[in-house]
């Protein structure tokens, strides 16, 4: 570890004494674990708290270190806040697209910081919400080495609860609870439980590598999605034949189903075309005339741009591939996956997830998480 920089990861919400609390028993070691960075993970609302706390004339790092380790310049801190894709900070993960997007926020955060191959990562999962300590837990799991650390840091009562409390001091100081009984901090216990965690990526190096070699942000449910692939073999297979529907076999390893909307059999065909060919993921609210574009040929590829019952669907490619109605494709298209997507799950059921297609990010970007040698799709013509 000596020839490896020290950083140290939390996830913090409106109590940032964890971060000096982790420390103090990081500085205890022996060898001492000396971060040279402290990256703070949180939200619009916990930002302020973090800021308070770590910086100013009321720097508990400082004190903490002038305390513990005064021979030792402290760490910088690096504070990540969680925002919208306009930039705008969000204040707290209350609703499910709020979790969503702070799963990919700490996914995006360690991968910068895994990808430093000269760099060990102490995570510690004790702040914020449940589910921002649960994501960077899963964070790690997906992207950490297995020379990285995760813990969880254990401050007995009545001392976990206090805000003027951030670490145990060398002098001591007393004080009363609500019921008035008084307390000194020499009775403060401070442990640092370790958390061990399977390092996936060194069971899946390539998945990984190929994830995190683009210049992007990446998302938690792909990461997910692309290890459970690999874990178990995924096979698609499309027929299409434009004269007759019961032979619009989709074939999912050993499963078969037929869609019942050639609609949805359009729209999977085009977006499995798409993972065939290794394409990036694509997002209808940004891009839907050349979206447009790839389905229209898709259909009349398969030949079936002139079945009746899909006039008014060709009518709607047609237009936005000329530019126009483009708000109204926008909103059909997205409800049109939907639907597709209860139908493959109502036909799959436990194998639906290793071949629905996934959105992620704002705005949405979809794709088809099967590897390209993985798909064949073949047009009866």
């Amino acid at each position: 570890m000596s020839n490896r920089k020290p950083v140290l990861v939390c996830a913090t919400g409106m109590s940032p004494q964890v971060v000096t609390e982790t420390l103090q028993e990081l500085l205890l070691r022996e060898p001492a674990f000396l971060p040279e960075e402290v990256h703070c993970i949180t939200t619009g609302d916990g930002a302020p708290y973090v800021e308070d706390a770590f910086t100013g004339s009321g720097n508990h790092l400082e004190a903490l270190y002038q305390q513990y380790a005064p021979d030792e310049s402290p760490p910088r801190l690096v504070v990540h806040v969680f925002k919208d894709g306009d930039g705008n900070q969000i204040p707290d993960v209350v609703t499910a697209e709020d979790n969503e997007g702070f799963a990919d926020h700490v996914m995006d955060v360690i991968r910068e910081l895994a990808g430093d191959e000269n760099s060990v990562i102490h995570a510690s999962v004790s702040g914020g919400r449940k589910t921002m300590s649960v994501h960077l837990a899963n964070a790690m799991s997906c992207l950490g080495r297995s020379h990285d650390e995760m813990s969880h840091v254990i401050v007995n009562p009545p001392f976990e609860f206090r805000s003027d409390f951030f670490f145990k001091p060398k002098e001591p100081f007393t004080f009363e609870d609500e019921k008035g009984r008084e307390y000194s901090t020499d009775d403060a216990d401070i442990t640092l439980a370790p958390v061990p965690f399977v390092p996936l990526r060194e069971s899946h190096p390539h998945v990984i590598e190929k994830l995190t070699s683009v210049d992007k942000p990446i998302s938690y449910a792909r990461v997910v999605n692309q290890i459970r692939s690999a874990d178990k073999p995924v096979r698609l297979s499309i027929t299409l034949d434009p004269y007759d529907r019961p032979t619009n076999v989709i074939e999912c390893n050993d499963t078969r189903f037929s869609f019942k909307s050639l609609k949805h059999l359009v729209l999977y065909t085009w977006i499995a075309e798409r993972a065939q060919v290794d394409a990036d993921p694509v997002c209808l609210a940004t891009d839907p005339q050349p979206t447009a574009r790839e389905i229209l040929n898709v259909l009349e590829k398969a030949e079936l741009d002139s079945r009746k019952i899909l006039a008014s669907f060709k009518k709607r490619l047609e237009d936005a591939a000329a530019g126009k109605n483009l708000d109204s494709f926008i909103e059909a298209s997205y409800s049109d996956f939907s639907r597709m997507r209860s139908e493959i799950q109502s036909n799959l059921v436990g194998l639906a997830t290793l071949f629905l297609p996934v959105s992620e990010g704002r705005p949405a970007e979809m794709h088809l998480p099967i590897e390209p040698d993985n798909i064949e799709i073949h047009w009866r013509i």
